[in-house]
């Protein structure tokens, strides 16, 4: 173990913090020395943003369902980028929420996530042939799968 005097030596560091993690600026950095206690407030003040801005985004969806109600309908790229990123926020925030309660670091909820949505996938194979042996495919549907299940299929045997 190191000696204090030696950690002492050494201190303060020099960090560099982008100013984005707080305000939101973007391209703007701010160098820095800073002591391991401060580290470990700016650490717990990037943590306290992660829960408000879970909380703002979690507020602004809400008021978007709202609207998807009762407005006309939206452009549906728009509609698909929306549907793709709740989707892929749903599942992160799920298998991190599990994960947090039960013990697991950060990286092992990313390996989590993974996982999950291996069996999503293998869940949703399933229902494609499903839907396949009840009602065939236009060609050009036909052919957008065989492209995707194709890429996969590189992939795993590569």
């Amino acid at each position: 173990m190191l000696s204090s005097s030696i950690i002492r030596m050494f201190l303060p560091v020099t960090y560099v913090i982008t100013s984005s993690m707080f305000f939101g600026v973007f391209g703007t950095e701010i160098k820095t020395r800073i002591s391991p206690s401060e580290v470990i407030s700016v650490c717990a003040m990037t943590s306290k943003n992660l829960s408000l801005d879970i909380r703002e985004v979690s507020s602004e969806l809400t008021r978007l369902e709202r609207r998807l109600r009762v407005e006309p309908d939206p452009d549906a790229a728009a509609l698909d980028e929306l549907r793709h990123a709740v989707d892929t926020t749903r599942l992160t925030a799920w298998s991190v929420s599990e994960l947090i309660r039960s013990g697991n670091s950060r990286q092992a909820a990313m390996g989590f996530v993974a996982a999950e949505r291996r069996r999503r996938l293998q869940q949703i194979i399933k229902d494609i042939c499903k839907d396949l042996e009840a009602s065939p495919l236009k060609p050009n549907e036909r052919d957008s799968l065989l492209e995707s299940v194709n890429s996969l299929r590189n992939l795993l045997i590569s």
